[in-house]
């Protein structure tokens, strides 16, 4: 069963890198249309929407993926119905409200900025249409119906991607591009929804699993929002504290360090909870202590020589995909990615504890980085501006993580090892040491930079086979069954164990 989900894994990383070259596309399209005054205000708009989200869910998303899983279909249907309408007059209301209060809330999040003023209402409609993707999107993890979820990202990429195009060739500002940006994202959810009653159908509500969706996620609602401020409250301090110039510089970095995580964890992570949920609600314990163990060594694997590489190259690759005034922020990236990497490891230990009906005990552990979260950005972002930021999230992060790891050991009787993880550490560590001087023989450039980045890929793997991370009995046994069969099967667990 594991093997399957791994499976599903590695055809979502395919998408999720299919995906992230959007933004790979976008990034140094916006920047230089833009530069760094009108990206930041670009990016604030994503901010705002993250910072109202929670309220429209009242986290009964992360409920529906810990009831719904293991149902039949029948009853799935009709719970599932039921609880997109309470959204949708859950974003009604928010809609409203924010309408009413515009300018205020325009002011917490924009400044006194004249260039924002005619944003409010494309924001709200920006919420309703993000809150309706996102719902509909969410009915395929619970069915685990990977295909169709992954094709839906790759439209809603491409989508995107049409409108960014349309919106460079008409030369217009950051008022049109979330127009375009929200008419994307409304063809993708129409389309999202019209699979579902195709292929699934759709139920006569059951309004009784409000209640039980509730009573779940009202706990998981302060939780949101100190996500919401371990993710956002960096940017509101140097709105205040800083311009919008290097809101914009940060921005880059922040959205460069996160999409390493996007395409290599998103994956594995985007499955992850319901398959969690289903082999709880089925008893079987030991197949998901092994599923746990086995994620999280993966993603290691993955981004701490992600980390290791951006701290040696990210200033070339600024240099790049966009202009030298971008090029300050080079050193956030690789602090945000590692912050992130620390976010993710400390989410698998959340989970668990959801499994368990401790949430509360997440939303505290949430509450708690957010109030530290807090502290530092007061007390390094006047000083040290946009480092500051970066070091106060991703040291809020470290703290979520250990903070996380000791609730679900206790709580939740997860086991957790180290030996491998380490192996990992000490591996990257090497590689991006070595790499570091080789770097210096190299010029500048999109040839320097694949060639570096061909050369610590090497490093990394002989590294990775010295230490002995890899199982080599389950690859070559891989290898023979593919040679055999000429077809790619479910991707073996390769590490070595205790």
């Amino acid at each position: 069963m594991n093997k399957q989900f791994f499976k599903n894994a590695v055809f979502l990383s395919i998408t999720e890198v299919a995906i992230r070259l959007k933004g790979l596309v976008a990034i140094p399209l916006l920047t230089r249309y833009f530069g760094t005054f009108d990206y930041g205000i670009w990016s604030q708009v994503s901010v705002m929407v993250a910072t109202l989200f929670p309220i429209m869910v009242l986290g009964t998303d992360s409920a529906t993926l810990r009831y719904l899983p293991g149902l039949q279909l029948g009853m799935q249907r009709c719970k599932y119905s039921a609880w997109c309408y309470f959204l949708f007059g859950m974003s009604a209301i928010v809609i409203m409200l924010l309408l009413l209060f515009g300018s205020q809330v325009e002011l917490f999040f924009f400044g006194s900025n004249e260039k924002c003023v005619f944003l409010m209402p494309l924001v709200a409609i920006f919420l309703f249409v993000t809150l309706a993707g996102n719902t509909f999107r969410n009915w395929f993890r619970i069915q685990n119906d990977v295909k169709r979820y992954a094709f839906i990202l790759i439209l809603q990429a491409i989508l995107e991607l049409s409108a960014l195009i349309i919106f460079l060739v008409l030369r217009k500002g950051v008022f049109e591009l979330v127009l375009y940006t929200i008419l994307a994202n409304s063809i993708s959810a129409v389309f999202s929804l019209y699979l579902i009653v195709r292929n699934y159908g759709w139920g006569k509500p059951d309004f009784s699993i409000i209640l039980i969706l509730l009573k779940f996620g009202l706990p998981l609602v302060p939780a949101g929002y100190a996500v919401w401020g371990l993710n956002a409250m960096d940017r509101l301090f140097l709105v205040h504290y800083s311009t919008m110039s290097k809101i914009g510089i940060y921005s880059l970095a922040y959205n460069l360090g996160y999409l390493v995580i996007q395409v290599l964890i998103n994956s594995i992570w985007a499955m992850y909870p319901n398959k969690a949920a289903e082999l709880f609600n089925q008893g079987k314990f030991s197949e998901l202590q092994k599923l746990f163990e086995q994620s999280v060594v993966f993603i290691v694997f993955l981004i701490l020589p992600s980390i290791a590489g951006i701290c040696v190259l990210g200033e070339r690759l600024l240099l790049i995909i966009a202009t030298k005034e971008f090029v300050s922020g080079a050193p956030l990236m690789a602090i945000i990615t590692a912050g992130y990497l620390f976010l993710m490891l400390a989410e698998y230990y959340n989970i668990a504890l959801n499994l368990v009906f401790r949430q509360y005990l997440v939303t505290a552990s949430f509450i708690a980085a957010a109030l530290i979260n807090l502290v530092l950005n007061m007390l390094l972002i006047p000083t040290y501006s946009i480092m500051g930021a970066a070091l106060a999230t991703t040291l809020s992060f470290s703290i979520l993580l250990l903070i996380s790891y000791s609730l679900a050991k206790r709580y939740a009787k997860i086991e957790t090892k180290f030996r491998i993880p380490l192996k990992i550490f000490f591996a990257s560590l090497a590689m991006g040491v070595t790499l570091y001087f080789l770097s210096k023989l190299f010029p500048y450039g999109i040839v320097s930079l694949l060639i570096l980045v061909t050369i610590g890929a090497s490093l990394y793997m002989s590294l990775i086979f010295i230490f002995k991370i890899i199982d080599f009995n389950s690859v070559s046994a891989y290898l023979r069954s593919y040679l055999r069969a000429k077809t790619i099967r479910a991707v073996p667990v390769v590490f070595n164990e205790d």
